[in-house]
């Protein structure tokens, strides 16, 4: 049943027209503006109100979000997957707790599986994928939803675990993909992942070696990571599974990398960027000719926060320019952190304001409203069980060019 993957030489540059993406994507990126590169005082910092979302004693786990469906899921302290409606004028959930349609419960808890339920997206619709024990084993999982009316299946064996699912969301392919963690995964300490299509029948599933940095590229089957060479340094690495299944490794620079997102702009320029050193935020560029992408610009975000520890940055694109939200906080953990978006090349800095002062803060995602970017983010307190509270922080940015 499985396809192991071949092992690849040390180092493959992406050549031209070797990653399947849009024809228009085949071009060099151009560099990015050259404004701020880590210097101090060349963003321009400005704060946006952040609010709380749900109801005052709600659990709300790691949320998603489709803007496209105006949707988000999240699961509750009891391990229930819920999914809510979207005001994507406001940002905020329509109804009080954005409770709106029960999904699936006895999920595998978090602690375990590292991560909540996830959308998905192919031409056929959206559909929600999550960690779930059968006899013990964490199985990949898939539920749809018509009208208010939820289906729910399997999609993996229980020879081995499978966990912490991640989906393609291509609204123009065929059938949706997942990513999922093998066996037994430990923060920070990478492990065996694999992929496969999402349609219950699991075929073959392709294995590769994984660090901390593996998503998807949204608008895509490609997928990023951060390919292991040796202690405290890594590249990074594409992985298309629609032609060949083989890893282009597009970096040669040093620095431990982590962290790794890719995003495609409305004009097909594939855009990549990585935490390095877990405190600097780097942007590459394509230099074309099949060498390596080159660091286009480089921000020191201990500079532009109380702490200096990068986690979970994340992208979309307004026409050819990019926004980034991401954490910087104390440690690799739950910490004391501020929630940022960044303009590379616009050159602003937005802190995303909510009163709550020196707290935990983690998991931003950044999603297009109806008129401008907003930004999602738990507080988290510790206790029995742990407190996970949604923020939605309306950063201002407008979402046309």
């Amino acid at each position: 049943m499985t396809q192991k993957r071949p092992r690849v030489p040390a180092l493959i540059f992406l050549l031209a027209g070797t990653l399947q993406l849009p024809a228009c994507a085949q071009d060099p990126s151009p560099t990015l503006s050259s404004r701020g590169a880590g210097e101090t005082g060349a963003y321009a910092a400005r704060e946006a109100t952040a609010v709380r979302m749900g109801d005052t004693q709600g659990y709300y786990t790691d949320p998603e979000f489709l803007d496209s469906a105006a949707k988000a899921t999240f699961a509750d302290e009891h391990n229930r997957i819920w999914l809510a409606d979207l005001d994507m004028e406001t940002g905020l959930f329509v109804s009080a707790s954005g409770r709106d349609l029960f999904i699936d419960e006895d999920i595998t808890p978090l602690r375990t599986s590292f991560n909540g339920p996830e959308f998905g997206l192919d031409k056929h619709g959206w559909a929600l994928f999550y960690t779930k024990n059968v006899d013990g084993v964490p199985r990949a999982w898939r539920a749809t939803v018509n009208g208010d009316r939820v289906s729910k299946q399997p999609l993996t064996p229980g020879d081995r675990p499978r966990m912490s699912i991640l989906a393609t969301q291509d609204a123009s392919a065929p059938s949706i993909r997942i990513l999922y963690v093998l066996d037994v995964w430990q923060r920070g300490m990478g492990g065996k992942a694999a992929w496969a299509e999402a349609d219950g029948a699991m075929q073959a599933e392709t294995e590769f070696d994984k660090d901390t940095g593996v998503r998807w590229i949204v608008g895509t089957r490609s997928f990023v990571y951060v390919r292991q060479s040796g202690p405290n340094k890594g590249q990074l690495a594409l992985y298309d599974t629609e032609t060949g299944r083989e890893t282009l490794i597009i970096t040669d620079d040093g620095g431990k990398k982590s962290d790794a997102y890719a995003w495609m702009t409305p004009g097909g320029t594939l855009r990549i960027l990585s935490a390095i050193d877990d405190r600097t935020l780097v942007f590459y560029a394509n230099s074309g000719g099949g060498k390596p992408w080159k660091r286009a610009k480089s921000i020191d975000m201990g500079k532009y926060s109380s702490y200096g520890f990068i986690g979970s940055p994340e992208a979309v694109a307004v026409g050819e320019k990019s926004y980034v939200s991401l954490v910087v906080k104390e440690n690799s953990g739950y910490a004391k952190a501020d929630v940022l978006v960044i303009g590379p090349d616009t050159g602003e800095i937005v802190h995303c304001n909510d009163g709550m002062g020196a707290v935990i803060r983690t998991d931003p995602e950044i999603v297009r409203g109806k008129n401008q970017i907003f930004v999602y983010y738990n507080t988290v307190s510790f206790g029995k069980p742990m407190r996970f509270t949604p923020y939605r922080c309306a950063t201002g940015i407008p979402v046309t060019p």
